[in-house]
């Protein structure tokens, strides 16, 4: 679609900025959006095909717009000015190397750490979970506790727990 025919889809003029585009886009859209009429299937064919014009016209424009302004852009900016990385001195070279090298070290500390983890859960969980040392105190749910540590049976009365007086309600 050329530019002329999209000014006049979005019935503006061709000198419109980008501000008064969107607005006509906005004012056309609310208007022939298909869900305003509902219930004729003539009115909302027409209107389906007459939103994806109006789209298409946006778009094309806002491309348009988006890509003159980046020329303009690049014709302020004088060819000096291009961007290169900045030049490494010997100190920032170094400084880089010993960021690399920390941070490998880290990874293989926590490696190590994770692995002796690892081992260290998989022999309890072959031993049975027994008690010994660095395993679970018997006051958990696996001794026959609750998730807080109330006795068994005592629950919360708003959460519906398992006492003497469960699924009463509040009346007595």
């Amino acid at each position: 679609m050329d530019l002329k025919h999209c000014y006049e889809v979005l019935e503006v003029g061709p000198g419109a900025d980008q501000d008064e585009i969107r607005k006509a886009y906005r004012d056309l859209a609310a208007v022939w959006h298909p869900d305003r009429f509902a219930g004729n299937e003539r009115l909302i064919e027409k209107a389906a095909a007459r939103i994806k014009e109006i789209n298409v016209a946006y778009e094309t424009l806002s491309d348009s717009w988006k890509s003159t302004q980046r020329a303009g852009r690049r014709e302020d900016r004088p060819q000096a000015e291009t961007r290169s990385e900045p030049e490494r001195g010997p100190n920032q070279t170094e400084t880089g190397t010993q960021l690399e090298q920390l941070v490998e070290t880290g990874t293989g500390l926590i490696l190590s750490a994770c692995s002796r983890l690892s081992q260290a859960i998989r022999s309890w969980l072959e031993s049975g979970g027994e008690s010994g040392a660095g395993s679970r105190p018997a006051s958990g749910r696996a001794a026959g506790g609750s998730a807080r540590g109330m006795s068994p049976g005592r629950g919360c009365r708003r959460g519906g727990g398992g006492g003497r007086h469960a699924g009463r309600g509040r009346g007595r």
